[in-house]
């Protein structure tokens, strides 16, 4: 059943097998599972490797400042090969208008 379904844990077959009737340990189970040779796909540090150049982060954000005014900032920011991250815009007052909240 393990290798018919690799993707199964030691819990869902042991749930399989107690409703086909068999009464059997969740860790007899675990013990006679085949052992996968690798992971089904990439994990998560080769992902990271391979697409690091193309993610990026963005966030909006405001910052109140001493004299009561917003500043409002737009930053992106984008993973080098050397794993630093550089900033690509910051834009002026200007250019960035406030979000009108609805009035409840």
């Amino acid at each position: 059943m393990s290798v018919e379904n690799p993707l199964w844990g030691a819990p869902r077959i042991h749930g399989a097998l107690l409703k086909l009737g068999f009464a059997i340990a969740q860790s007899s189970v675990a013990k006679y599972m085949v052992k996968r040779r690798g992971p089904p796909s990439q994990g998560w540090c080769t992902f990271l490797r391979n697409h690091a150049p193309h993610i990026a982060a963005m966030d909006l954000f405001v910052v109140p400042t001493i004299g009561f005014k917003l500043l409002y900032a737009f930053v992106i920011v984008r993973l080098n090969r050397s794993g630093r991250g550089s900033v690509f815009g910051a834009p002026s007052y200007g250019r960035c208008m406030p979000i009108r909240r609805p009035k409840t």
